[in-house]
């Protein structure tokens, strides 16, 4: 399929890993081919995860603790200041 980079099926666990260009296809094309697959009911897919939106959670909690540190450096640097004058 036209944008999958990599497949892998366990069928036993019953999970599928693809790795997919995200500028052609999206998880619900994904979903929507698998379940079409076959006689149509023989594939359904549930507990969909794309590690995409973790990446972007990933980030959101990266910038999070760096404004978290950047902030507490900037008040770090305002009690070495107050300290400074009080001296």
């Amino acid at each position: 399929m036209e944008g999958v980079q990599k497949a892998e099926i366990d069928f036993e666990a019953k999970k599928a890993t693809i790795e997919y260009d995200a500028n052609i296809l999206t998880p619900e094309i994904l979903v929507q081919t698998v379940e079409n697959a076959a006689d149509g009911k023989t594939y359904k897919v549930s507990d969909v995860v794309n590690t995409a939106d973790k990446a972007m959670l990933l980030n959101k909690d990266k910038k999070k603790k760096k404004a978290k540190k950047e902030e507490a450096t900037k008040e770090n640097t305002v009690e070495e200041k107050k300290i400074m004058f009080i001296r």
